[in-house]
């Protein structure tokens, strides 16, 4: 001890604890050249065929991965083109509404045709359920190698439709109502129909530009791209 009272200890306690990690920022999206790699290598790749639908199904809708593998057949309306995932299987626990678009619709057909009585469109080998998130996180980690590309995960897809629907001036508004993102401002309940336009004509650019990525040759021109495919185009007149 000193004169003024204090203890002078040997030694820091601090010096066992280790610094804190630096924060990991969940940032990976897939670019228009990766977007074209992924869904045209899902044609080779050493995967089911309901697993490889899943994945274009879960691109093409930018909906939570547990959402669309447990997409069920009661849950659509295939004359006006819409799917309603219910409160129950939603994360924020409200029903929403998501328009189909025209590849959506070609999928979504394709799995009805085999639909079973559980009426899920993706289910699991012999165990009466649907397929898992574990399943397609495990089949894109496997396959990294065949794709072309780095780590990412089914979410990362839902990001990448996010982040790249920015680059085509779409509003955070209209992005944050198709994955049903809960709004926190002020009076913010919507009807389950509300913005169904706005969702429609999102979905419907993003099919476009998955579709003009996947046929594409060569580098991709992304600012040319952007400038053909105009958001306030895919409203109805």
């Amino acid at each position: 001890m000193c004169r003024s009272g204090l203890v002078i200890l040997p030694a820091s306690p601090c010096h066992r604890l280790k610094p804190p990690s630096a924060e990991s920022h969940k940032d990976r999206y897939l670019t228009l050249d990766e977007i074209r790699r992924f869904w045209n290598g899902l044609d080779t790749a050493p995967l089911a065929r309901r697993t490889k639908l899943a994945f274009r199904l879960l691109l093409l809708t930018l909906q939570r991965s547990s959402e669309v593998v447990g997409i069920n057949a009661s849950e659509l309306d295939m004359k006006a083109g819409t799917w309603i995932i219910p409160a129950a299987r939603t994360k924020n626990k409200r029903a929403h509404l998501v328009p189909l678009s025209p590849p959506a619709v070609e999928i979504i057909a394709e799995l009805l045709e085999e639909v079973g009585d559980d009426g899920f469109l993706f289910p699991a080998e012999g165990s009466g359920d649907h397929l898992t998130n574990r399943a397609l996180s495990r089949a894109i980690s496997r396959n990294l190698e065949h794709f072309g590309l780095t780590k990412f995960t089914p979410h990362d897809l839902r990001r990448t439709g996010s982040t790249q629907l920015a680059a085509f001036k779409v509003p955070r508004f209209d992005r944050d109502r198709v994955l049903n993102h809960t709004d926190r401002t002020v009076g913010a309940v919507y009807d389950i129909y509300e913005y169904q336009d706005e969702k429609r004509a999102v979905l419907n650019l993003w099919g476009d530009v998955i579709k003009r990525a996947a046929a594409s040759r060569g580098i991709i021109d992304a600012r040319k791209l952007q400038n053909t495919l105009r958001y306030p185009a895919y409203f109805a007149s």
